[in-house]
């Protein structure tokens, strides 16, 4: 929740920093945690979450005023027209009115006073329903982070292995000046600077295909934050921290105090037991009481002169039981033990699950530090190795297909490091997904 309302502030914050970036023809530079706080606050999906929780609170408060006592009111007035009015039967003779009016008002209210509980576990449940919208907010606010976070991953890999092809390129372009300059003095063939050239074509093929995919997946985070289409910006360096404290029992024992599933889990657990207990209330008998007051009053003044009119006011107690629950709610109460014990059984099932992902994404981080660790030594090697090769073919020492081979080494070796930078920071935010912290340990 704090990275939604601190997401609010960095929105306008961005856009003030963004504006003007745009239209002076620079690059603006996002940072990776004002893309999740910007996205976190223009996604609609949390939107929507934050609906169900408001939701939830107006069924919760509906549940607990469904504890007070319920009344009416009510006032009837009646007129009568009478054509025929005499009676005769008999001794009987009986001559009534040709009109006549008719007051008459009711008042009550009743209390229940006992019903099993039922009312405290239906407050109950209120309350674990507005839990769980809230456990759904966060379990969908982690997810909605790591997309961006993704996203902002493979925009970062692609913009460097742009710049990685940029340097490449104009490497060859050194090397196409200098096996010119060799050839004009007839130490190299024309065949060295046609090599090159090819060289250099591949490397623009490679970019445009690069660039194709940094246009899609620049929209797809456009979409996201919210940007307008056409924005296009720099994702700022990446670095994965380096958890060397970390074990992976610590990572378990955080996605079992913190993943939002097992929260749920939990609260449903108790939901169950909640309706378990409602339903064994339905077989208990339930005690009211009421009060009522009614006038009743027939007479053509509206204000009646005393001794005309009644006012009976009385208060009872009912005690009433449903007998006929004692086997008809049998089979609910078995249902809703059953439904019970698969919770625990999927609770049990979940905690496998998040075991092997916590395991899974834990392995795959340590194998990603450890390629950055080995890719910094075969970068050295492969520099030094494209430097020797660069004298050699000075000195007609060695073929223009080593010293491109050395050329290509070199720099793969370095689009391969930043592409495992990138990796390492992802799966650092794989790991943290896993154990349920994304949103708070970033």
């Amino acid at each position: 929740m704090n990275a939604i309302k601190t997401g609010r502030v960095l929105l306008y914050l961005s856009l003030v920093l963004w504006w003007p970036l745009r239209h002076n023809g620079q690059t603006p530079v996002l940072l990776l945690d004002s893309a999740i706080n910007r996205g976190l606050a223009h996604s609609h999906t949390l939107r929507l979450d934050k609906a169900a929780i408001t939701a939830s609170i107006q069924r919760y408060q509906q549940a607990k005023d469904a504890i007070l006592p319920t009344g009416s009111i009510s006032a009837t007035f009646s007129h009568m027209e009478v054509p025929a009015d005499h009676i005769e039967l008999g001794s009987l003779d009986w001559t009534l009115g040709k009109r006549g009016e008719t007051y008459m008002a009711h008042a009550g209210i009743k209390q229940t006073i006992y019903e099993g509980n039922k009312l405290r576990y239906a407050r109950k449940s209120a309350l674990l329903l507005l839990q769980l919208s809230n456990l759904d907010l966060e379990q969908h606010t982690t997810e909605v982070a790591y997309a961006i976070a993704e996203l902002y991953h493979d925009l970062y890999r692609i913009h460097r292995h742009l710049q990685v092809s940029q340097q490449q390129a104009q490497a060859v372009d050194s090397l196409v000046r200098q096996a010119t300059d060799l050839y004009e003095q007839g130490i190299v063939t024309q065949n060295d600077v046609l090599r090159f050239r090819l060289q250099r074509s591949e490397i623009q093929i490679a970019r445009t295909q690069l660039e194709a995919e940094r246009r899609t997946i620049q929209y797809s985070l456009n979409v996201l934050l919210g940007f307008p289409e056409d924005t296009v910006v720099t994702p700022a360096p990446v670095q994965p921290p380096f958890q060397a404290g970390n074990t992976l029992d610590t990572f378990l024992a955080q996605a079992f105090r913190q993943r939002q599933e097992l929260k749920q889990s939990t609260v449903q657990y108790s939901l169950d037991q909640y309706h378990l207990r409602s339903l064994k209330a339905e077989q208990l008998p339930t005690l009211s009481g009421s009060i009522t007051a009614d006038y009743i009053h027939a007479g053509a003044a509206f204000i009646p002169p005393a001794g005309s009119y009644l006012t009976p006011i009385s208060a009872g107690v009912t005690v009433a039981w449903n007998f006929s629950s004692l086997w008809s709610a049998r089979r609910q109460i078995s249902q809703a033990k059953v439904r019970q014990n698969q919770t625990l059984i999927l609770r049990d099932q979940l905690k496998e699950h998040i075991r092997q992902e916590v395991n899974a994404c834990y392995q795959r981080y340590e194998q990603a530090v450890q390629t950055i660790l080995l890719l910094q030594s075969a970068i050295e090697q492969a520099a030094e190795n494209n430097r020797i090769q660069s004298d050699r073919y000075q000195y007609n020492t060695t073929s223009v297909t080593d010293l491109i081979d050395a050329n290509s080494r070199l720099y793969q070796a370095m689009a391969s490091m930043e592409i495992a930078r990138s990796d390492a920071s992802l799966a650092w935010f794989r790991l943290l997904k896993a154990t349920g912290s994304i949103t708070t340990s970033y």
